[in-house]
Order: C-alpha cells, then structure tokens, then sequence
C-alpha cells in the first residue's frame, strides 16, 4: 500500500465513525424526545392531584375553623351565620374560591348550617366543593345559647 492510499483509508475510517457518532447523537435526542413526551403528561397529572389533595386538607382546616367561629359567635344574639367569611390565609391562598353559608331553623329550636367552599374550575382543574353541616341548640334549659353537634 503506498502513502497516499493509506492516508485516504485513514481519513476514510474517521469519516464513518464521525458519521456514526452523529447518527448515535440524533437516535438519542429522538428517544430522549420520546421519552419527555411520555412522561410529560404523567407529571401533569400527579401535579394535579397533588393541588387538589391540598385544597381538601387546606379546605377542611379552614371549615373546622368557621365552625369553631361560629360557635364563639353563636353566644352573640346580633350575629348572623351569612356574615361569615374565609379567613385571610385562606383567601391568599385560593383567590377564587367562595364561601356560602346556608341557615335554617327547625321547631325543635335546633338551627342547622351548611357552610360550603367552592373553588372554580380554572387551568384545566375541576371544579371542587367542600361542605361541613354543623347542627346548634338555639337554646337549653337555662335559656342560655349553647353550640351544638358538628357533624360532616
């Protein structure tokens, strides 16, 4: 073999490994493509589930708070269950979400209230809604006003 065939063969050789390297290069980005693309919307999903579980446990923290409220207020005779609202951490926390507080007064002298949390459908989540009953005596035997049964 004379010099000059051997200099081609050799140039030759390191054309196809450089070729080679960059078909490798282009396979990998293709799989790793593939593989973000897969996952991508699992993570969603868990992110996801993951912002609704904390709205039920931020949401039933802050329903048994309302209902410990209104059992302080329930002793004051001008205080009205409708005048009620979320909590200012609450609030910063879920901007949109809206509180409705429901009243009503049975014979039996016990008055029942349903206070509920919504938080609206919005960035692709659902719409979820929380609500606690809570069952008070109007008055007891003393004639003194008394908080009565909670109940989920």
């Amino acid at each position: 073999m004379n010099l000059m065939s051997r200099h081609y063969a050799d140039n030759h050789v390191r054309s196809r490994r450089r070729g080679s390297l960059m078909v490798e290069m282009v396979v990998c980005t293709i799989l790793l493509s593939v593989v973000g693309l897969i996952l991508a919307p699992a993570i969603q999903s868990v992110n996801r589930q993951r912002k609704a579980q904390k709205f039920e446990i931020l949401t039933a923290i802050e329903l048994e708070n309302l209902v410990e409220r209104l059992r302080v207020q329930n002793q004051d005779d001008s205080f009205l269950p409708s005048e009620m609202s979320l909590e200012d951490w609450y609030h910063r926390r879920f901007p949109t979400a809206t509180l409705s507080v429901e009243s009503s007064t049975a014979e039996t002298g016990w008055t029942s209230v349903r206070l509920q949390i919504t938080q609206p459908q919005n960035g692709g989540h659902v719409e979820q809604t929380r609500s606690l009953m809570c069952w008070m005596s109007t008055e007891n035997a003393a004639g003194e006003r008394t908080a009565g049964e909670v109940s989920p």
